[in-house]
């Protein structure tokens, strides 16, 4: 379940797991969790990742990162750009494939997983 109206509202924040319009295909929508803010620069070293310096808490991951799917980089995000990674590190397409976000693609903020059923619950951002 997504929420359009959170995003009416208000900027996404660093933590929300939001959905939006995959840039490369608009009719494709993806889910991943903001990392990035606009102005910020996000920094890939040593399997780990960096915001503006500071190393990034990440308890929500699913594994941590191998160096290989998490290959050493620097991206400097401008005005309405996000940055989005999804918590499956070494099995995920975003923003280290496809670069940053813009706000014109987001859709919502995801509050409730409901499939599969065994995994029914509600989606916890994670702010910092």
């Amino acid at each position: 379940v997504v929420s359009r109206v959170n995003y009416m509202l208000a900027d996404p924040q660093r933590g929300d797991v939001a959905v939006f319009h995959y840039p490369n295909n608009p009719q494709e929508d993806y889910i991943k969790r903001v990392i990035g803010l606009p102005g910020d620069t996000i920094e890939i070293r040593d399997a780990f990742v960096y915001v503006n310096g500071v190393q990034l808490d990440e308890p929500y991951i699913n594994e941590p990162c191998t160096a290989a799917s998490c290959r050493n980089n620097t991206w400097e995000l401008g005005a309405d750009e996000y940055f989005m990674m999804g918590d499956n590190r070494n099995h995920s397409s975003d923003s280290r494939a496809f670069g940053a976000v813009n706000r014109q693609f987001f859709v919502g903020e995801a509050l409730i997983r409901y499939w599969p059923p065994q995994d029914w619950g509600i989606i916890q951002g994670h702010r910092s």
